[in-house]
């Protein structure tokens, strides 16, 4: 007892500074042991972890591989689940948050581009195989049925040469119809506008090909992905703000990860990036912003690197150590 005792205050009246490793940064750190055989927690000067305080015994207490490495000896973290790699992956989703919110703005000035009034031109000529494979000719007198936006419809005749021409058709989605004696009906779906036309040359200068009568239903060729002027434009928009959701996802991942070192934020802030650079092709804008295409591209690889980075260093990352509710 005696003994005991005189221990106990030898430690009150010398301490002896002991070292540490904090199992987050892998920094060491110096500070005095606690009073007595209990446990105690101390901060990382480094990264602000708690670390466990606690007096070399043998045998060694079981969380010994957190701390002093003289006794229960461990191995360095991997450079890449360090500070460095914090720094590099949260860099790399600021990049990639700067490089969605360019891409949502090109969507909206893009959408806004498309809402002026305007009026098109739409004509072409009529056609029918003839003989051999490549050859054909024109059909005159061919009824064709031009429709457009806001209940537009106009028809006219094809001339001795085939050709048709439609004025002051307003721009969006157009649909030509074309009937003639002695052939199957043929029709067309196309669009027209100051931002997307398909074909891409416009809805001037088309061809018609006509079937011989017979063909079962005639022919439909569907040359827009987009039914109307309004679901453009809503796509547009859609697009925009689903890339901002994932900006805003990946700035703030980028941030709280290289604030507070959590690497899940990263993981998450990286997976968002990557798969907005999805969002173009499957909401079928590629063909009306093709730059915007690019920056998605640009930021989905950014994207993929910090995801990459962030999960290395959630894989490599110790167990989290703190201080229970009780404080044991």
């Amino acid at each position: 007892m005696v003994m005991a005792a005189a221990e106990v205050l030898g430690w009150m009246v010398s301490p002896t500074p002991v070292t540490l490793r904090c199992p987050r940064c892998g920094k060491f750190l110096s500070t005095l042991p606690p009073v007595g055989p209990g446990l105690l927690w101390t901060h990382c000067p480094s990264c602000s972890y708690p670390v466990p305080v606690i007096h070399p015994r043998d045998p060694s207490p079981l969380f010994t591989w957190e701390v002093y490495p003289e006794v229960a000896p461990v191995g360095t973290l991997p450079e890449w689940s360090g500070p460095t790699a914090r720094r590099f992956s949260s860099g790399l989703l600021l990049f990639a948050t700067a490089v969605l919110v360019l891409v949502g703005l090109l969507a909206v000035v893009t959408g806004l581009g498309a809402l002026p009034s305007h009026t098109y031109t739409v004509g072409g000529t009529v056609e029918s195989a003839v003989g051999g494979a490549g050859s054909s000719a024109p059909v005159p007198g061919a009824q064709v049925v031009v429709t457009g936006e806001n209940g537009f419809r106009v028809s006219v005749f094809t001339g001795s040469d085939g050709s048709f021409s439609v004025s002051n058709v307003p721009s969006g989605a157009i649909g030509v119809n074309v009937t003639a004696a002695g052939y199957a009906p043929a029709q067309e779906e196309l669009f027209d506008s100051p931002v997307y036309a398909a074909p891409s040359g416009g809805a001037r200068g088309i061809t018609v090909n006509l079937a011989a009568a017979g063909s079962s239903g005639g022919s439909f060729i569907q040359l827009s992905a987009f039914p109307s002027l309004e679901s453009l434009v809503a796509t547009l928009w859609s697009g925009a703000i689903l890339f901002v959701i994932a900006a805003t996802v990946c700035i703030v991942g980028g941030l709280r990860d290289l604030r507070t070192d959590r690497p899940a934020w990263g993981v998450a802030g990286g997976a968002s990036a990557a798969l907005a650079g999805f969002l173009l092709p499957d909401l079928g804008l590629t063909t009306i912003i093709p730059e915007g295409l690019l920056l998605a591209s640009i930021g989905a690889t950014c994207g993929v690197l910090a995801f990459a980075t962030s999960a290395f260093r959630l894989a490599a990352r110790s167990p989290p150590v703190g201080p229970s509710e009780d404080g044991l």
